[in-house]
């Protein structure tokens, strides 16, 4: 598998992005302890068949992140899918677990969503409106 390592600090700098969004004090949760990029195709290796369409993976017994890439994608999305992953950290280690997976992947999409847009992309408004239907709005059934 083809891994590279993400900055140090842009995890550092995920951690602390996160703990203000979810009101958590970062020094409550440890540190991703790794996160790397990966080619998109190989994300479901990591995961299974139950992350067909995932872009990435937090994969809790190790405490890290993986992110798929595709040669377009630009680094503010590359970050903000490992905010997209770091939320699903904070809601293992600091016991914020919601109820079900759809309400879990609606916090750290509506997390992700808000970071694009702080970076002016306004296609995100039509994808998170798809992700939310899928996702069932965050309802548990």
């Amino acid at each position: 598998m083809d891994l590279t390592p993400i900055a140090s600090s842009l995890i550092i700098l995920a951690h602390s992005i996160t703990a203000t969004y979810m009101g958590v004090d970062p020094a409550k949760v440890p540190q991703i302890k790794g996160a790397y990029t990966l080619p998109y195709e190989q994300v479901r290796n990591l995961c299974g068949t139950t992350c067909k369409t995932a872009t990435g993976v937090y994969i809790e017994e190790e405490q890290k992140v993986y992110i798929g890439v595709k040669p377009y994608y630009k680094d503010r999305f590359i970050f903000s899918q490992l905010l997209h992953e770091t939320v699903h950290h904070f809601q293992r280690h600091a016991n914020i677990k919601r109820n079900c997976h759809n309400a879990e992947e609606i916090t750290a999409l509506e997390m992700q969503a808000n970071f694009l847009k702080t970076k002016g992309k306004t296609w995100v408004n039509d994808i998170f409106d798809k992700a939310k239907a899928v996702y069932k709005n965050g309802k548990c059934y």
